[in-house]
């Protein structure tokens, strides 16, 4: 095949991907083709031959995503047997996560058929997406420490947020006040929490709960500002 029609063949598929329709892709596949997850981590694999992509690849695409499994292509490169194509998936995860993978596949295709993809994606996103636990935070108390100073946060509800400093300038403290929140998640489990307190001191705080670290900004009301690094530990994670 030439060129072109090596070009046209995955333009074709990708027209049906878009729709979510993979037939047009899984009639192109030879039965020897080889598809290759590009790298050197825990998601770098070759699965060999059309009967073991589809059942150990493909049908894992179908039970982690949400039907029908979509991709659009937005360059394609051609060059002898070869057709190189960028593309963005527009999925999600069957509990709603949003997955919209960046992929760069490198065909190589004879007489109509593709004998070999090679894969590259953000591997990254892949495991926070499928391996990352998602931490519950609503409902849930928390431990904040910054040394000198300690609180426990308890997130009521995603708008509401108690909190109660037990211990200030390292001796036992009891304040307990409940605030108004704008929590907001920038990635799984990295929150930004911002609040105003009675005494008018308004607060933002970064809250990584995958690593534990909270790093927290109080502008005062007469204009000081305030920055320090603590932990932050869920009340069991604390207690254990």
């Amino acid at each position: 095949m030439s060129e072109l029609k090596n070009k046209k063949l995955m333009q074709g598929i990708f027209d049906e991907l878009s729709e979510g329709n993979d037939s047009l892709f899984i009639e192109a596949m030879a039965d020897e083709m080889k598809w290759v997850w590009m790298g050197s981590g825990q998601w770098s694999k070759t699965f060999h031959g059309k009967s073991e992509i589809l059942v150990g690849l493909w049908s894992a695409v179908r039970q982690t995503l949400k039907p029908p499994y979509k991709v659009l292509a937005n360059n394609f490169i051609a060059d002898g047997d070869y057709v190189t194509i960028e593309a963005v998936g527009q999925n999600s995860t069957l509990g709603g996560k949003t997955y919209q993978n960046k992929y760069c596949w490198i065909c190589r295709i004879m007489d109509g058929k593709i004998y070999e993809l090679k894969e590259y994606m953000d591997t990254d996103l892949v495991t926070k997406t499928f391996t990352e636990k998602t931490i519950k935070i609503v409902g849930e108390r928390f431990v904040v420490d910054f040394g000198m100073a300690k609180a426990i946060l308890h997130f009521q509800s995603k708008t509401s947020m108690q909190f109660t400093i037990t211990e200030k300038d390292g001796k036992p403290y009891k304040e307990v006040e409940t605030v108004e929140i704008k929590l907001t998640e920038i990635r799984p489990n990295l929150y930004i929490a911002t609040w105003k307190e009675r005494n008018q001191n308004t607060v933002t705080q970064v809250q990584d709960f995958n690593n534990g670290i909270v790093y927290s900004n109080w502008t005062l009301p007469n204009g000081e500002f305030i920055n320090i690094k603590g932990s932050i530990l869920s009340i069991n994670d604390d207690a254990s």
